[in-house]
C-alpha cells in the first residue's frame, strides 16, 4: 500500500512538473516579440538596384571594348600603311632624308602595330580605305625626286592624322588601357611628324 501511494505521488510530481514547463515555454513565447517579415517590396527594390547595376556595368565594358576595337582597328590600318611604305622607300628614295625617317617609322611603326594587336586581340591589320589605298599606290608609282615629295607629302598627311586619332584616344577612350596606350604613342608620332616636316622643308641630299 505503502508502495503504491509513492508511485502514485511521483507521477503527480513528474506530471506538475511538465505542466510548469510547459507553462514557462508557453510564457517565453508570449514574452518574445515576433520577427518582423521582411518586406517585400524594400526586397525586390535592393534585387532590382543590383541588377540595374550590373547592367550599367556590362554596357560600360561593352562600350569600352567597343571603343578600343574601333580605335586598334583605324590606328592599325594606318600603321601597317606607314611600315609597308617605309619598307618601300628604303628602296626607292633618292634623298638620305627619306631613307632616314622610313628606318625609324618601319621600326617605330612595326612595334606599335604589335601593341595595337595585342590589345584589340587583332591578328592582322585591316584593310585600309579604297581611297587611302589608292594614294599610297600613287605613291609607289612615282620616280626619282618625284617619289621623295611624293612620299613625304603622303607620311606628312598620315601622320597629321594619326595624332589626331591617337589624340582623340587619350583623353575619350572610354577604356584607361586604351588611353595609356594612345598617350604612349603620341610623342614618337609628334617626332615623325616633326622630321617630316624638316624633310620636307630642305634640299633633297641625294645618296
Amino acid at each position: 500500500m505503502r508502495t503504491a501511494q509513492l508511485v502514485a505521488f511521483g507521477m503527480v510530481v513528474g506530471l506538475a512538473a511538465m505542466a510548469v514547463a510547459r507553462a514557462q515555454d508557453d510564457a517565453r513565447r508570449v514574452a518574445a516579440p515576433p520577427m518582423a517579415p521582411v518586406d517585400a517590396g524594400i526586397r525586390d527594390e535592393a534585387v532590382d538596384r543590383r541588377g540595374q547595376a550590373e547592367r550599367e556595368k556590362d554596357l560600360q565594358d561593352s562600350a569600352a571594348s567597343a571603343g578600343a576595337q574601333a580605335f586598334c582597328k583605324q590606328a592599325l590600318a594606318g600603321g601597317t600603311s606607314e611600315v609597308e611604305l617605309s619598307q618601300h622607300a628604303l628602296k626607292h628614295a633618292r634623298s638620305e632624308d627619306v631613307r632616314a625617317i622610313a628606318t625609324r617609322m618601319a621600326d617605330h611603326h612595326g612595334a606599335l602595330n604589335g601593341t595595337l594587336k595585342e590589345a584589340s586581340g587583332m591578328s592582322s591589320a585591316p584593310s585600309l580605305p579604297p581611297a587611302d589605298a589608292a594614294k599610297v599606290e600613287a605613291v609607289k608609282q612615282a620616280a626619282d625626286a618625284a617619289y621623295d615629295r611624293a612620299w613625304l607629302d603622303h607620311v606628312a598627311e598620315g601622320h597629321a592624322k594619326s595624332i589626331a586619332l591617337y589624340e582623340r584616344a587619350s583623353t575619350n577612350a572610354p577604356s584607361t588601357k586604351t588611353r595609356r596606350l594612345a598617350s604612349g604613342a603620341l610623342p614618337t608620332l609628334r617626332e615623325h611628324a616633326r622630321n617630316i616636316g624638316t624633310a620636307q622643308s630642305h634640299p633633297e641630299r641625294e645618296r
